[in-house]
């Protein structure tokens, strides 16, 4: 995070970077995630996802095999809400 902004890189396959794309790429420097640009105060990176608390709120997204989005998605290369984590999030 820099400034209340998330980024991520690295390999971008399963939507891992939040960035809208699911394609294979592999990412050397940090690239935003999609509508983290303001209020993000924590980032968790997983194996094949991430989440990122921004006001209050949790979203996550990469991919979903094992439920670990926490949202009633699939995979999904953008940051989605956690079902029940919509406020009060610390």
């Amino acid at each position: 995070m820099r400034s209340g902004a998330a980024f991520c890189w690295g390999d971008g396959s399963d939507g891992k970077l939040g960035d809208g794309l699911r394609g294979p790429q592999t990412v050397t420097a940090p690239k935003p995630v999609i509508g983290m640009s303001t209020g993000a105060t924590q980032v968790s990176a997983g194996f094949d996802h991430s989440c990122v608390t921004v006001d209050a709120a949790m979203s996550c997204w990469g991919s979903h095999t094992y439920g670990q989005l926490g949202s009633a998605t699939d995979d999904t290369a953008k940051p989605a809400a956690v079902v029940g984590m919509d406020s009060n999030v610390t």
